[in-house]
């Protein structure tokens, strides 16, 4: 265990010593794609076409136009380093965009739009600086899916899925419906059932797996996933029109990389978008509040203060989150 791992599982054993260190933006916005880089850097973007860097731990925040209309939705953000940046917008039709800046934001080129009527962007994710994959709503029966071989300057589609469930898909909610490690992805999806969609090849070969997550209707499913180096995974979610109610099937684990997935018995857990492995840690949150386990999500212990829609965690174990109103959180260890 390190120095960082011991001091956050004292403060956390004495159960008042972690809180979120607040900020908020200037202009109005649902936040809900996030990039933390460190302590220092970290992107946000919402509602209202927002998109702001703080370069100085949240002091102060820098805000980019990217696109000329009031309404766009960044809903997935992939920073590597300060400078080299993906931004996804999502919404039908040609309101679903990649764009990337080289230069700390300075310049932005789209490098992909989505050119499917109906077509709806989710999240991406990447393996590395160059290999990443984006999923959205189905179209013709799969999930959407694209990957990209050259940092995102070209995507091409990936065909091979198995069929969806009428009336099942992503959610856009925390841009961590996918999520990525080793030559691994998974997408969870919602709706009419919850299903996590696998590949152990980066999108060259896919299965599906059924899960217990709570589903069968619009708003249910699942809303992030994260898998540690170990295998262990957890999956969050719900119902997002019932933020504060309880469910015993709103968090599931899986102790095989994905390849089965169980509810914890006997445990209860109101909705969340967003989950993350920390270290030897596992966050979570949501618009009611956060939590976090160190012990593989058998038990929860509550983090100070208001919750968020999504988090992220940049180098050495940092954490960022953004929420409603253009609330930012980072992690403060008193």
């Amino acid at each position: 265990m390190s120095y960082f791992q011991l001091i956050l599982t004292l403060i956390f054993s004495a159960g008042s010593g972690v809180t979120w260190q607040l900020y908020t933006l200037e202009k109005e916005a649902s936040l809900r794609g996030i990039a933390a880089v460190d302590e220092n850097v970290c992107w946000v973007g919402g509602s209202n076409s927002v998109l702001a860097k703080t370069t100085d731990g949240g002091s102060s925040w820098q805000y980019y136009d990217l696109v000329k209309a009031p309404d766009a939705e960044f809903r997935d953000i992939q920073a590597f380093g300060p400078d080299t940046v993906i931004v996804m917008s999502a919404g039908e039709g040609d309101k679903s965009k990649i764009f990337k800046t080289t230069d700390g934001g300075n310049t932005w080129r789209t490098v992909l739009e989505n050119k499917f009527p109906k077509g709806f962007f989710n999240g991406i994710a990447f393996w590395n600086s160059r290999e990443g994959i984006l999923t959205g709503d189905p179209i013709d029966g799969k999930l959407f899916v694209m990957t990209t071989a050259d940092a995102g300057e070209s995507w091409q589609r990936v065909t091979n899925l198995p069929d969806v469930v009428e009336n099942e898909y992503g959610f856009a909610a925390s841009g961590s419906h996918i999520t990525v490690q080793g030559d691994h992805v998974w997408i969870g999806t919602g709706g009419t059932v919850a299903r996590i969609f696998h590949s152990a090849d980066k999108g060259a070969n896919w299965e599906v797996v059924n899960t217990p997550m709570l589903q069968g209707e619009p708003s249910l499913g699942i809303f992030s996933m994260a898998v540690s180096h170990s295998g262990m995974g957890l999956a969050v979610g719900g119902d997002y029109t019932d933020e504060e109610g309880m469910g015993d099937k709103n968090l599931i684990y899986s102790q095989d990389n994905g390849s089965t997935w169980n509810v914890y018995e006997g445990h209860s857990m109101p909705f969340r978008s967003a989950v993350r492995f920390v270290n030897d840690m596992i966050l979570i949150t949501g618009p009611s509040g956060s939590e976090y386990s160190g012990d593989n999500g058998r038990s929860w212990m509550k983090v100070n203060g208001m919750g968020f829609h999504t988090l992220d965690v940049g180098n050495n174990g940092v954490v960022w989150a953004a929420g409603s109103g253009g609330r930012i959180g980072k992690m403060k260890i008193d």
